[in-house]
């Protein structure tokens, strides 16, 4: 353990003194399988392991600086009840995950909304109705991995499969997955798609691994100021995700 421990922090400091993209790549999670929320997702391309989002997508011809409001609608967790492995769970446990993904889901809402109204460089302005002038966000949930400690602790069964394994998930990390599309509001029509899928930063010494879902809100946190970047930029191959490291998660 002591070894590993060394090995681990050693690497951290290489990968943070180089700053290149090969860093990333070990780092970053696989994707998650793209579900049907998602219309037309085979115009959907993979991105390189710093940009934001694993797969992205957005209408080359749509003027963006027509928009001027966002709608951040309420995210869909349907998808992510579907798969399997929640039948894997302990079932007396279900019940309390089921509501924990509810307030998560609220919580990602929430975040985007935040995100947008406490960046000074986004000019978009939170709305409830919609227009020709409105961007209008519609998010899913499609995977929340809870921690393999907190699985442990709850005692669930070990090794669950989940689809899409990484090298952080081997690590017995949580991991949480979205899908995610920008609406034009006056004619309804899709003008960008993406799709992202999080581990908890990678932290040798890991304390919040002992929670149920407490990894997620720091994944989506990143997730809604990445959009309020993107909803800033003419240029969006420029942008670049947080690295994927911390020595201490708590």
């Amino acid at each position: 353990m002591k070894y590993t421990v060394i090995l681990w922090g050693l690497l951290v400091v290489m990968f943070v003194l180089t700053g290149c993209e090969s860093a990333y790549d070990v780092m970053d999670s696989d994707p998650a399988p793209v579900t049907s929320f998602l219309p037309n997702h085979q115009l959907l391309r993979a991105q390189k392991a710093s940009f934001p989002f694993h797969r992205f997508w957005y209408d080359r011809n749509v003027d963006w600086n027509r928009f001027t409001k966002v709608k951040v609608e309420p995210v869909d967790i349907s998808y992510m009840l579907a798969n399997t492995w929640w039948q894997q769970i302990n079932p007396g446990k279900i019940g309390s995950m089921r509501n924990d993904a509810v307030q998560i889901a609220s919580f990602m809402q929430n975040a985007f909304v935040n995100a947008v109204q406490q960046d000074p460089l986004c000019n978009l302005r939170i709305t409830d109705t919609v227009d020709s002038h409105t961007i209008v966000v519609r998010l899913a949930l499609v995977q929340l991995v809870p921690t393999k400690a907190y699985l442990d602790a709850a005692g669930t069964v070990a090794g669950l499969l989940i689809p899409g394994a990484s090298l952080v998930n081997i690590l017995n990390h949580g991991s949480v997955a979205m899908e995610g599309m920008l609406i034009d509001g006056g004619d309804n029509h899709i003008v960008a798609m993406f799709t992202d899928r999080g581990t908890d930063e990678s932290a040798i010494i890991d304390i919040e691994g002992l929670t149920w879902y407490g990894h997620a809100k720091d994944i989506i946190k990143n997730w809604a100021g990445e959009f309020a970047e993107l909803s800033e930029t003419h240029d969006p191959a420029k942008l670049k995700r947080p690295f994927p490291f911390t020595l201490i998660s708590i």
